[in-house]
């Protein structure tokens, strides 16, 4: 049985690099080398923010392709997931796993337990199964957040 297993975690404030595009691409890119680096069994990148761009989807893409796909990330995990709501929260996680058989994850469609994680790498990005997971999570009531509150508190 082994008794621990080396982790990396890592957060990030988008709405600090705005809507530069060349930073949100090097900051990946360095993000996913530090991963590499480190050769973990498990990497959760947690990036908050995203609601601070005129594009949330897009600059979730960038992130979730800026790190996928770095050749060191290929070879090293064989599946990651990535959540990242752009509609509600403006959060975003991408977990990424060494060997994917080893993992299961919550099925909460059909609320009967546990299901085993598939090979590959999978994203959802602002689409309804992420919407519909928080909104089940935090209730039916409305949550509305201004854009102009994450433009207000950026200092530069």
């Amino acid at each position: 049985m082994i008794d621990y297993i080396k982790q990396v975690f890592i957060t990030g404030d988008v709405s600090c690099i705005g809507t530069k595009d060349d930073d949100l691409r090097r900051w990946s890119s360095e993000v996913a080398k530090e991963i590499a680096e480190q050769k973990p069994e498990f990497a959760v990148v947690h990036v908050q923010g995203l609601h601070s761009a005129d594009d949330p989807d897009y600059i979730s893409r960038v992130i979730i392709s800026g790190i996928i796909d770095l050749p060191e990330i290929h070879k090293h995990f064989d599946s990651s997931i990535a959540f990242f709501d752009t509609t509600i929260t403006g959060l975003g996680n991408l977990y990424l796993f060494r060997d994917h058989s080893a993992v299961q994850q919550f099925d909460r469609y059909l609320n009967t337990g546990y299901r085993q994680i598939r090979a590959g790498h999978d994203s959802i990005v602002g689409r309804s199964e992420a919407d519909g997971f928080i909104r089940n999570t935090f209730g039916e009531q409305p949550i509305i957040i201004r854009r102009q509150f994450y433009v207000s508190t950026q200092k530069f």
